[in-house]
């Protein structure tokens, strides 16, 4: 992490988060210039861990009723910069790249915004 403010802007929010009903089920602690790899369960699409860009190692998970609840909050204002779809069927996660276009978009993964390595 880049500064003791931006550790202090991902603490605040992961601690905004379990303020207003967030469950932590691992991490959420820092040390120097690191945070702790953290995941957040029971995510409100209001908390300010979903509606800020956060910039650190956070992993909001919201529960939705159906593919498409999730499509409409991910696609909400401000809108993400990048997504993650979790599926076991490829199908889903096809159609799920082509209803997010042009934003990237990864299948079972979270690192879009990393340069892909060259192929073998």
């Amino acid at each position: 992490m880049t500064s003791a403010k931006h550790i202090d802007q991902v603490r605040d929010q992961v601690r905004d988060a379990l303020l207003e009903g967030a469950t932590l089920h691992c991490g959420g602690t820092a040390a120097g210039h690191s945070f702790e790899p953290t995941v957040l369960g029971d995510v409100d699409p209001t908390m300010s861990v979903l509606t800020q860009q956060t910039l650190g190692p956070v992993l909001p998970v919201v529960r939705v009723a159906e593919a498409g609840e999730a499509f409409e909050l991910a696609l909400r204002p401000p809108g993400a910069p990048c997504v993650s779809v979790w599926t076991g069927d490829a199908a889903v996660g096809a159609r799920a790249v082509g209803r997010f276009a042009p934003t990237p978009v990864e299948v079972n993964d979270v690192s879009v915004h990393v340069a892909r390595p060259a192929p073998f």
